[in-house]
C-alpha cells in the first residue's frame, strides 16, 4: 500500500551505508547499530526503518542495493552515531513490515 503524506524536519540516526548484503550481513549490520544505540534507544517507539535508493523503482534491482537502518534521534548526549535529516514535504510511504529473525 502507497500512501502520499505531509512530514516534518525530523532527525535520524543511521548505520554505515552497506551495498549488496547476505541475509546475515544484513542481520549484522542491523544487530550492531542497535547494539551503538543501546537497549533504551532500541526498545523506545520512535520511528524506525530501512532507507534504500530504489533508482526509477526497478524492483527487480532491490536485492543488491545499497541502505542505511535508520531510526528517529532521541536526543541522548551519549549516543554517538550519524545523523541524516529528513526536510519537511510530501513523502510516499509504503505500508509493509519486515521481521527480523536471529540468524
Amino acid at each position: 500500500m502507497v500512501k502520499k503524506c505531509f512530514l516534518p524536519d525530523h532527525d535520524f540516526g543511521c548505520s554505515d551505508f552497506k551495498v549488496d548484503c547476505s541475509e546475515t550481513e544484513i542481520a549484522s549490520t542491523y544487530s550492531q547499530f542497535y547494539q551503538e544505540l543501546g537497549v533504551r534507544i532500541m526498545a523506545n517507539k520512535n520511528l524506525s526503518s530501512f532507507l534504500t535508493d530504489l533508482p526509477q523503482a526497478k524492483a527487480d534491482t532491490y536485492a543488491n542495493l545499497g541502505f542505511r537502518i535508520i531510526k528517529k534521534k532521541s536526543y541522548n548526549p551519549k549516543v554517538n552515531i550519524p545523523i541524516i535529516t529528513q526536510t519537511d514535504g510530501n513523502y510516499l510511504m509504503y505500508g509493509f513490515r519486515v521481521k527480523v529473525k536471529n540468524l
